[in-house]
């Protein structure tokens, strides 16, 4: 896979790897100039890599990526009431661009772990032939969407304290893996090695783009 940044929305940076490791992102965030802030998907790797390389840098969680997850776990038309309760709130997350939306927003959804604290507890389960008891929690997907808003809570709104920052990696994501996903398509007998040269010639080209725009 590769592993892309961009800085201060001018010039991109490359690597490869097998893995999304903690090392592997800190082999490419070593080539980043040290950012103030840096917007990401929140991937465990690259939150262990941030943390050892630049310990005291801002972060901000892509909203895109928590929404997107989110709904993995409430589905589009969530059936519980604290599920849509949920949900309504999450799809106002991209409309709090202020300091008093983003204390609404936190406020709300903390209204909301108390109001649905016991039916987040409450467990179900079932006796197996040898007399065993066996337990999990009812409301597993609500417990995991829960469970990622407040990872993702401290880093949500960062951007509020950083005027030029973005709240999502759309630049990237958009920008940048959509015409490479468009490259592979077009390309799509190349063998796995070759790749790599493509889509190194492709983010070159992107960079020597930018560099010209900014020039003229």
């Amino acid at each position: 896979m590769a592993l892309i940044g961009l800085a201060d929305r001018q010039k991109l940076y490359w690597s490869f790897t097998a893995r999304e490791t903690s090392e592997s992102w800190c082999e490419l965030l070593k080539k980043l100039p040290r950012p103030a802030v840096v917007v990401c998907d929140g991937q465990t790797g690259l939150l262990a890599g941030l943390k050892a390389l630049w310990p005291l840098v801002a972060i901000q969680r892509c909203h895109f990526h928590v929404l997107k997850l989110a709904r993995v776990y409430l589905t589009s038309r969530p059936k519980t009431e604290a599920g849509q309760e949920l949900a309504n709130l999450l799809r106002t997350l991209v409309l709090r661009r202020v300091l008093d939306q983003a204390i609404e927003f936190k406020n709300i959804f903390q209204t909301w772990c108390q109001k649905y604290h016991d039916l987040l507890a409450e467990r179900s389960g079932y006796t197996d032939d040898r007399g065993k008891k066996h337990w999990w929690y009812t409301h597993r997907k609500l417990r995991g969407v829960r469970s990622l808003i407040l990872h993702a809570l401290p880093q949500l709104f960062t951007f509020i304290d950083y005027p030029d920052c973005p709240n999502t990696t759309n630049e990237v994501e958009g920008g940048v893996n959509a015409q490479i996903a468009e490259a592979l398509r077009l390309h799509r007998g190349l063998r796995i090695h070759q790749k790599p040269t493509l889509i190194s010639f492709l983010l070159a080209k992107i960079n020597s783009q930018k560099t010209t725009r900014k020039v003229t």
